[in-house]
């Protein structure tokens, strides 16, 4: 199953580290999914979260469906924000 599929009416974590967030998105009743690029994070994360779901990924090639038409303007507006 790819994570798209997973997060229709949910949404993702990326960069979960030790899933903080995605516990509080799960909270909030929506459907998430934690990733992070390090093996040793999700194991953390998952040591704490075990009802959770973790996926090892890279932000540079996500396994999720296309969905966010808006994304090329939320990362242009990020860029001008944040300082070099």
């Amino acid at each position: 199953m790819t994570w798209g599929r997973s997060l229709r009416r949910g949404g993702s974590d990326l960069g979960c580290g030790s899933g903080h967030i995605t516990a509080h998105l799960r909270r909030l009743r929506l459907r998430a999914v934690g990733i992070d690029a390090s093996p040793s994070m999700i194991g953390l994360a998952q040591e704490a979260n075990p009802e959770l779901r973790f996926e090892v990924g890279a932000m540079a090639a996500l396994d999720i469906a296309d969905g966010a038409q808006d994304l090329p303007a939320v990362v242009a507006e990020s860029a001008r924000v944040l300082p070099p």
